[in-house]
Formats: structure tokens, sequence, C-alpha cells
């Protein structure tokens, strides 16, 4: 939270904010929030379609792993990622972003979010002694 409250003490003049996530194509996904709406991003995170980073580059799902349109596609909590908070110095208007990642309603990391699949493959790498450069 005071990430957040000292960026908005500092930039009174950003009205957006744009919370995004790569899918695993590095397509862009995400959601453009208030001003208003930032604060409570940061405390309760938001709700997205769980089957969101699992988008082929044409923005199809084909129910991979029988994730989207035969599990319902249920919501996975989206959460912003510390240190991430910054200007878009190439708009016109004062705007920032964020980037999210996504956890499961039980607090466990999202199996398809990029940033959990980095995660396990550094710690198989670190499991073997080894760390990629």
């Amino acid at each position: 939270m005071d990430e957040v409250t000292e960026f908005l003490a500092k930039h009174p003049d950003v009205e957006t904010f744009d919370a995004i996530l790569p899918d695993l194509c590095g397509v862009i996904r995400g959601k453009r929030v208030s001003r208003d709406s930032v604060l409570d991003i940061y405390k309760n995170g938001f709700h997205v379609p769980a089957s969101s980073v699992l988008l082929d580059v044409r923005g199809d799902n084909d129910d991979p792993l029988g994730r989207g349109g035969s599990d319902g596609d249920p919501d996975v909590l989206a959460r912003p990622v510390p240190g991430s908070l910054t200007m878009v110095p190439w708009f016109e208007k004062p705007m920032a972003q964020l980037l999210v990642t996504y956890f499961e309603s039980d607090g466990s990391p999202h199996l398809f979010d990029p940033r959990h699949v980095l995660q396990r493959v550094l710690e198989r790498y670190d499991d073997i002694g080894l760390r990629p450069v």
C-alpha cells in the first residue's frame, strides 16, 4: 500500500492506471482503472478470467488442458507486482501502469501465469544446482 499511496501523492495528475499482464504469447492483457480504483486493487486485487493468459495470438481459447470453456472459465485474482508501478512516458495525458500476477481463490499461484511458470522453472534449475544466465 505504501507504494501506491506514495505514487498517488507524487503524481496527483494521473487519472488512469493500466494493470497489465503479458499472456503466454507475450500479448499484453489487463484492465484500465481509474485513480479512485487503484487503491482497492492494491488492497484486494481484482478478478479476471483464468483463461486470459491462455489466449493464442489471435485472442482465441481452444480450451487448453480443459481451461476456458469446459471448466466454465472461473475467475482468478490479479494482484500488483511490487515495484512495478510507473508512469507511462509516451502517453499524452498523465497515465501510469503496473504489472499484475494471478492467484487462485485459495491464494496459490495460478498454474499458467507466466511469472509463476518462470518461478517454477527457476526452482527446477536451483534444485539441480544450476543458475541460468
